[in-house]
């Protein structure tokens, strides 16, 4: 081994602490730098649970909110049939009312106006060539 690469080892803690270990010595701090790796390490789990956490949060919103846009489109569309049907009703009891009202009409006008009774036709015809005015 080079003998720089050797010094520059020594420099550094971790090697002091390695040497120490290696002699079956305590090293002091070791306890210290456990103790926050532990800390660290249940951090990073806490921190992983909780991602997970939200992750399953968001996909159960997500499905809720699908479901509630299905749910809406098929109250739409269920809106929409009953609406065509009722549209279709209106124009086939629409085609009924205007037969009724055209009955109607022909109720409410006097007799002497109905062109529908004949007798009451050919006498008013006889009415207008008698006073002078052609048909």
């Amino acid at each position: 081994m080079n003998v720089d690469v050797v010094e520059k080892r020594k420099e550094t803690a971790w090697w002091r602490r390695e040497k120490q270990k290696r002699a079956g010595k305590k090293v002091p701090g070791e306890e210290r730098i456990r103790a926050r790796r532990k800390r660290a390490a249940e951090g990073k789990k806490k921190k992983l649970k909780k991602r997970k956490e939200e992750e399953e949060k968001r996909k159960e919103e997500e499905k809720k909110k699908e479901e509630e846009k299905k749910k809406e489109e098929e109250k739409r569309k269920e809106e929409e049939k009953r609406n065509g049907e009722q549209e279709e009703k209106k124009k086939r009891n629409g085609k009924k009312q205007g037969r009724k009202q055209s009955k109607q009409q022909d109720q409410q006008t006097p007799q002497r106006y109905c062109l529908r009774n004949l007798p009451e036709r050919q006498r008013l015809r006889k009415e207008l060539e008698q006073s002078g005015s052609p048909k």
